[in-house]
Formats: C-alpha cells, sequence, structure tokens
C-alpha cells in the first residue's frame, strides 16, 4: 500500500501514457523518488524499470483513492498522460519559470498507418517503447537531475519533449547549435534502432518540428500552433528531418490566427455556404448523387482547409449541424438522388451529432436511404476501429455508408472489409497516377474495384478532369464518377431548379 506523507517531506510523480515532468530541486534533498505508472503496458513499464529503475521506486497498484490523493500533493512531479494532461504539465511548468528558456521537440512517426497494415497492432507497442526508451536515454541526466523536463506520448504516432535550456547572451541564435545537436540526436537514435518484426527487419522514420520559449510564443499552445507548422515544413522535405519554427513561419501562424477570427465572424454572417458536386453513372452518363462541400465567400480557402481551421477553434459541429440540417431540406426537394455528407469517424461518435442526425431525418421526413456518411480513409485507425458499431446503427437505420480517398499509400485493404460501407470512393491522385501509366496504381485500383464488386459495393472514380481519365475509368469498369470535366460543384439555387 502506498503511504502518504507530507508533501515537504517527499518528492513523488505520476507515469500514464505520456508526460514526464521533474523539479528542480537541491541534489542534497534527493530521497529515491517513486515514479507512480498508470495505464502502460507490461513492456513499457519494463522499459520505465530497466531505464530508471537504479534511481527510482517504480509503483504501478495504487488504487484510484490514493492516485487523486497524491496528485494533489505531488502538483505533478512526474507524469505521463495524454495530450490534455501533457498541455496541462508543460503550462504548469512554463508559468512556474517564466524566465526560463524551454524547447518544444514535436514528433511524428511516418507512414504509421502503413506499418500497422502490414505488421499489425504489435508494431505500436513496439514503437511506443522504442521511442520512450530512446527518449530516456537522451534525457536521462535532465530526468535524473530533476531539470524541468517533460514527455508526452501525445498519440499513437506522436511524441512531444518540453525541455528546459540554458539560456544564452546572443538571444535565440545562440541557442540554435545545441538544438539542432539534441534534434539530430533524437532522430538518429530512434532510426538507427532495428525492429525485428514478421520475420523482417525494418526502422522506424520520423519528423519533427521544433519551437523555442519565449520567442516563439508565451505559453505551451502557442509552443503547440509553433511546433505544428514546423512539424508540417520537416513533413514536406521527407524522412528524418527536423524543423526550427522561424519568422517566415510566424507570418503563416498569424495568418491563420487571421482567418480563424474571419471564420467565427464569417459562420455568423452567413458567409459559409454548401456547394454540390453531381455524381454520374458511367453506364448511362445520369446524375445519382450529390457530394456536398463547403465553400466561404469571399475567401479562396479550399473545403479541407475550412474544416480544418474550423476543428482547432471548435467551431467543427456548429458548422456540420448547419450543414447536414442544410443537406436534409434540400434532401426532401430532390428525393430521387442521394446525397453524400463528409465526417471523420471520430466526429460520428458523438452522441449529440447523432441526435442531431435522427432529428433532422424526423423533422423533414426524408428516406435515410438518400443520405450517405462519406468516411474518410485518412481518418485514425483507432477512431475508425471505435466507430464500427455506429456504422453498423446507421446502417439499420437505412444511411448509405461511403469509404471517401481510397486507394492512398497509405489503404488499409481491411477497411473495405471491417467498414460496411455501400460505396468505395477512389482517390482522385490514384487517377492521375493511372493515366502517367504507372502500373502499381492500375493493379491495386483494379483489385480495389474487383473487391468491392464481389462485396456488392459501388466504386466511385474522383477528380476527373480531362477526356483521358475519361476513358480510363470507364474501361477498369468504375460505377460511378465525379469531377470538373463532368461538372463543378453547383449551389443550392442551381440543383433545385435544374
Amino acid at each position: 500500500m502506498f503511504e502518504m506523507k507530507n508533501p515537504d517531506e517527499v518528492s513523488e510523480g505520476i507515469v500514464d501514457k505520456t508526460s514526464i515532468h521533474s523539479k528542480q530541486i537541491q541534489t542534497e534533498q534527493i530521497q529515491k523518488k517513486k515514479i507512480i505508472v498508470l495505464g502502460l503496458s507490461g513492456k513499457e513499464i519494463d522499459t520505465i524499470k530497466k531505464r530508471l529503475g537504479k534511481n527510482f521506486e517504480i509503483v504501478d497498484n495504487l488504487h484510484d483513492y490514493e492516485l487523486r490523493q497524491v496528485s494533489k500533493i505531488l502538483d505533478g512531479d512526474i507524469i505521463i498522460s495524454g495530450r490534455a494532461d501533457f498541455i496541462s504539465s508543460a503550462k504548469k511548468i512554463i508559468e512556474k519559470n517564466k524566465n526560463k528558456t524551454f524547447v518544444l521537440y514535436n514528433i511524428m512517426i511516418r507512414h504509421f498507418d502503413t506499418l500497422v497494415s502490414h505488421f499489425g497492432d504489435e508494431i505500436q507497442e513496439i514503437i511506443t517503447k522504442l521511442v520512450l526508451e530512446e527518449i530516456i536515454n537522451i534525457f536521462r541526466q535532465d530526468i535524473e537531475t530533476k531539470r524541468n523536463i517533460v514527455v508526452g506520448v501525445v498519440s499513437d504516432r506522436k511524441f512531444m519533449i518540453l525541455n528546459e535550456i540554458k539560456s544564452t547572451q546572443n538571444g535565440r541564435e545562440g541557442l540554435e547549435e545545441e538544438i539542432k545537436k539534441v534534434s539530430n540526436t533524437i532522430i538518429d537514435n530512434i532510426t538507427k534502432q532495428k525492429i525485428s518484426i514478421s520475420g523482417k527487419e525494418i526502422s522506424a522514420s520520423v519528423s519533427m518540428g521544433i519551437s523555442v520559449y519565449p520567442y516563439d510564443g508565451s505559453n505551451i499552445v502557442e509552443l503547440l500552433k509553433a511546433s505544428e507548422l514546423a512539424l508540417e515544413e520537416s513533413i514536406k522535405k521527407g524522412s528524418n528531418t527536423f524543423d526550427i519554427f522561424t519568422e517566415e513561419l510566424k507570418t503563416t501562424l498569424w495568418k491563420k490566427t487571421y482567418l480563424m477570427e474571419e471564420l467565427f465572424d464569417g459562420i455568423k454572417q452567413g458567409k459559409i455556404y454548401p456547394v454540390f458536386q453531381p455524381i454520374f453513372s458511367l453506364e448511362d452518363m445520369r446524375i445519382k448523387g450529390y457530394e456536398m462541400l463547403i465553400r466561404w465567400k469571399e475567401k479562396e480557402i479550399s473545403p479541407d482547409e475550412i474544416i480544418k481551421i474550423s476543428e482547432e477553434i471548435g467551431l467543427l459541429r456548429d458548422i456540420n449541424e448547419f450543414l447536414f440540417e442544410r443537406i436534409s431540406e434540400i434532401c426532401r426537394k430532390l428525393p430521387k438522388y442521394f446525397f453524400s455528407f463528409n465526417i471523420t469517424a471520430r466526429f460520428i461518435l458523438e452522441e449529440k451529432f447523432f441526435k442531431t442526425i435522427l432529428e433532422n431525418i424526423e423533422k423533414y421526413r426524408i428516406d435515410p436511404r438518400r443520405i450517405c456518411f462519406e468516411i474518410s480513409e485518412r481518418s485514425d485507425q483507432k477512431e475508425i476501429e471505435k466507430a464500427q458499431e455506429r456504422f453498423s446503427e446507421l446502417k439499420k437505420l437505412g444511411f448509405l455508408i461511403a469509404l471517401d480517398d481510397y486507394g492512398s499509400p497509405q489503404t488499409l485493404i481491411a477497411h473495405i472489409k471491417d467498414i460496411p460501407a455501400d460505396i468505395i470512393k477512389v482517390d482522385k491522385e490514384v487517377i492521375k497516377e493511372i493515366e502517367k501509366d504507372n502500373e502499381f496504381f492500375k493493379l491495386i485500383t483494379n483489385g480495389i474495384i474487383y473487391i468491392s464488386h464481389k462485396l456488392n459495393r459501388k466504386v466511385v472514380v474522383e477528380g476527373i478532369e480531362t477526356e483521358r481519365e475519361m476513358e480510363i475509368s470507364k474501361s477498369m469498369k468504375f460505377d460511378m464518377a465525379q469531377g470538373f470535366l463532368l461538372c463543378p460543384p453547383l449551389t443550392e439555387e442551381e440543383i433545385i431548379g435544374e
């Protein structure tokens, strides 16, 4: 049983799956520090014990009541948890050490879905263990000397480290050499490790974005935004690279913040509106349905960017509820077509939105078979797995389901089997590759069409822009097609007045 002590007499910590935070204390005051482990697999606990067991007492059998008491006493001495707890711990550190300098390393495992597709869930455990082990190796001295550090395993493929760094008289420029040295060490240590699985030997590859407090942000939220922008730049460069946030990227961030404010006002002022792209049957070239897309008046911004910004500022639910009501009303006016509504696997699990779906179906008295939910194949794999029951529930109610963006390099063949989709929508980039005589994509696509037809599912090709792409689509036996060659997206007035 864990013995509770006065907080002035003991320094302890909590570990739950993602963030390590140590306070600086006088060396002579250090006892053998406790790391309290929650929610980690046996292999991950073994990693902690192997790397830190000599200097720390590993405790992994606390009851909930004891955990709550420890949390109050510790004030977050060592924590491993989810993204929210990482942000909370990092925020606390920065607020208590405003005059110090911190570096945020934002690490992403590349091609993660492809690895899981080939090797199963086991590869996730192996990668998490490997990255955690190497982070402990690299920052061991900081951890053991109680220097301010937070390590976060914030998702199945993303890791973050907030680490105190010694300030220099040259400001930010004087820090770059040390930051680059640590960044190269992180990448080298992770990628040099060989992973033996299923009789094969592979290596993980990473991309990393870096931001520095206080130069790139005055709080953890601003640092996260900056590191994400740097990570995006790193991804563009290719595997095993890093990028440090710059003034140029800062301008991009300001523009993004401006767009967020504009989007908020745009929703209130009715500047966000839906358009509808026709989906044609390739057998008789008649319109069978429409895919709803989103537009922003006076702004040249893609639908994906609008959705991304909406999600970041917490307005996606409002937009989805507004759009679903519009699609329900239009579906009632045009009952001979089906209408596709784009949604993520995560969002379709939300009870409030599910209630909105049922309320609109009843309010507008429409046949659920006229509504098709398009689930992106690029959705998080875990979210898709969690949504299986909801997919089945929607199917029983009569709704159609489409698997969108299929056929990209990240495609999981299992999704055709696991998701009860009526329609498979092949990613627009696939037809572009086939037009270039890419035999690999042609073989994969022929396989997708064959399997889909065997399972009585229709296959739609997206993004048709040339006559050549149209010829290819017909010859490959796609069932339906959409794209600017056939018809650009139409306004509500245009499709109702046709």
